[in-house]
């Protein structure tokens, strides 16, 4: 996809598709191997997202959010906890839940202070999240 990005920037359209469907091809083979793959499955919605598959998108995110939710529920330990709360804020964003996929980043980073990744998905989300809003998240109150 990074390539396809790149395609589009320099107008051409015609490759950034081409890579695009490369992707999208890469997935189907890691989700035939393994169809509970949550990376794998975010990876396909975000691809189809970006050929306005939006049926796609749904299918893919959907089934993601009901495997890292599933794991997230079932996780003992903080750091496996904090690593599904991130990928069930990942599969929230493909399915347009984007204020529980800000509450699932602010758990991942709760959990796992020390994950720069968590920190930075956290303050991110919620930095996007202010500007369309037009609110401020940091008040908001999260129930765990």
């Amino acid at each position: 996809r990074r390539i396809a990005d790149n395609y589009q920037l320099l107008e051409r359209p015609e490759k950034a598709r081409e890579f695009l469907y490369r992707a999208i091809d890469v997935g189907l083979k890691r989700i035939s191997k393994d169809p509970d793959n949550v990376p794998s499955n975010i990876s396909l919605a975000k691809s189809y997202h970006q050929v306005n598959r939006p049926e796609k998108v749904y299918f893919y995110g959907s089934h993601a959010y009901e495997i890292a939710l599933q794991h997230f529920q079932d996780a003992r330990e903080n750091l496996d906890k904090a690593y599904w709360a991130y990928w069930l804020a990942k599969a929230c964003e493909q399915i347009n839940k984007q204020p529980e996929a800000l509450k699932y980043f602010r758990r991942a980073h709760k959990l796992d202070p020390d994950s720069y990744r968590y920190e930075r998905a956290y303050y991110q989300k919620r930095h996007l999240m202010e500007r369309y809003y037009e609110e401020d998240w940091a008040e908001r109150l999260y129930t765990d």
